[in-house]
């Protein structure tokens, strides 16, 4: 994959990200920016397998994140982007290594961890903004007194387009250098079975029980739920004497 190829890729991943960022909190929200659509919807669009290797950090991302809302003046770390440059890391990753001989979860697990930590960088962007629409809200008050029409309907377009321009340079910056630590990870597990076995272990066990423990919380009525394990676990059970 050459240079040119690279730009193009990382411009489309920052531009389809930067779009879809917008619709969680200030633009449409038609759910299109959670996790769970999101990043499905860049490997859609991007990743060579059409996204198929990125529905297990969509699901974990989406449970982590399920206790985080929106509500006054409360900022959760933002979960579109932190799935997003998870995901675009990972796409460029496959571009960049498509003979890569690490499984998985060895990609996905560092991925998504250093996806939470961009995700921190979309909280602190959005509190940023939300400062800057302060003085936004006292332009509009005061070109509303002016009856200055045109000044009035700009002002909403500029707050959006700041929080496009962030996130874009934001997403883009960031999956490119989750890719390039991923290249420089990869090899390690060859030569450490230990932290292959680790990474594996995270990915299939602990990440999914503390994804399932944040999505528990969120529910009123558990007794549905354990009558629904229990017979998931009859059924398992059963179809394992059948064989």
């Amino acid at each position: 994959m050459n240079a040119t190829e690279l730009a193009w890729d990382a411009m489309g991943i920052a531009l389809a990200g930067g779009v879809i960022s917008l619709d969680r909190r200030s633009a449409l929200q038609l759910m299109i920016s959670q996790p769970l659509v999101a990043v499905p919807l860049l490997g859609l669009l991007f990743s060579p397998d059409g996204g198929q290797s990125l529905l297990w950090l969509a699901a974990i991302i989406q449970l982590l994140f399920l206790g985080s809302v929106l509500f006054g003046t409360t900022v959760p770390s933002n979960e579109t982007i932190a799935g997003l440059a998870a995901a675009g890391g990972v796409i460029f990753f496959q571009r960049l290594e498509p003979s890569a001989q690490a499984s998985a979860p060895e990609v996905w697990v560092p991925a998504l961890l250093m996806g939470l930590a961009v995700g921190e960088a979309g909280r602190a962007i959005e509190i940023r903004l939300d400062r800057q629409n302060v003085k936004l809200s006292q332009r509009a008050e005061e070109a509303a007194a002016r009856h200055d029409t045109r000044a009035l309907s700009l002002i909403p377009w500029s707050a959006l387009l700041w929080l496009f321009s962030l996130n874009t340079l934001l997403l883009g910056l960031s999956a490119l250098l989750i890719a390039l630590i991923l290249v420089l990870i990869t090899p390690l597990y060859a030569e450490s079975p230990s932290l292959s076995y680790t990474v594996n272990t995270l990915a299939y066990y602990i990440l999914p029980a503390l994804g399932c423990g944040v999505a528990l919380t969120m529910l009123r009525e558990r007794k549905p739920f354990a009558l629904a394990a229990l017979l998931f676990i009859g059924l398992g059970f059963w179809e394992g004497l059948q064989r």
